[in-house]
């Protein structure tokens, strides 16, 4: 096993990043061992326990926070002639460090080291590969099937507006399935209302014809779901009960 014990990667944690784990992996599996350490100005439940999972040791900044000040309090733990400050969210080759001691055996007198780098979800929107299924592709598909009956209790007793009905009872069923032959989304929306307040003794109205049922968040302008029924055959048949007070 290849090392090089004169260098030192600093990760530098912050909060609960979800790309810590991937960024110490990617350090472990460098060809060419060395050092590695971990700082942050933001310690948590989280961060240690990375730290005691892969072994590293942990430096908590108890002085003035920020990421220069972060990075050179990092910089500053280390006991070794070469350090490379990895971010949380940075992925490294696994030849990373090998192609950079092969460059410092080559010359002399460095200051400073690097390579190439480019963001992940730039390399992703440039994708050149291939973008259809060929005969030797294998697809493996997820089978799902959901069937499932919302009731919109929140909307009971509320006035419709610009009429004199009030909401009864709305409620929807969804039922989605997905296998090798494709997919299907199925939903049906049901809804009751009367003519009075919930409160009041109202007689049952019963939506029979051609209607469009919103549904909005609570202080928003707009609907974030419209459904237009104008076949009742897709009415589910419901018993449908006295609204809760």
């Amino acid at each position: 096993m290849e090392e090089f014990k004169n260098h030192t990667f600093v990760i530098c944690a912050y909060k609960e990043s979800k790309y810590l784990e991937e960024c110490i992996e990617s350090l472990e599996k460098q060809i060419v061992k060395s050092n590695i350490i971990m700082c942050t100005s933001t310690p948590n439940d989280y961060i240690k326990n990375m730290a005691q999972k892969y072994n590293i040791p942990l430096y908590i900044n108890e002085g003035e926070s920020g990421i220069g000040q972060d990075w050179n309090f990092g910089v500053s733990k280390t006991t070794t002639d070469y350090v490379t400050v990895a971010h949380q969210d940075d992925i490294y080759n696994e030849n990373y460090l090998k192609e950079i001691v092969k460059e410092l055996n080559n010359g002399k007198d460095f200051v400073i080291a690097f390579g190439n780098y480019e963001e992940i979800k730039k390399k992703q929107r440039s994708y050149s590969g291939k973008t259809t299924f060929e005969k030797e592709d294998m697809l493996r598909v997820p089978f799902i099937k959901v069937n499932d009956e919302i009731n919109y209790d929140e909307l009971c007793g509320r006035e419709i507006k610009n009429s004199k009905y009030y909401i009864k009872q709305a409620l929807q069923t969804i039922d989605f399935e997905l296998n090798n032959v494709g997919g299907s989304v199925k939903s049906e929306a049901v809804i009751d209302a009367t003519t009075k307040a919930l409160t009041e003794n109202a007689r049952k109205m019963i939506f029979d014809s051609d209607f469009i049922l919103y549904l909005k968040e609570e202080n928003k302008e707009q609907p974030y779901f419209a459904l237009k029924v104008d076949n009742t055959d897709v009415l589910v048949s419901v018993n449908v009960d006295e609204c809760k007070d």
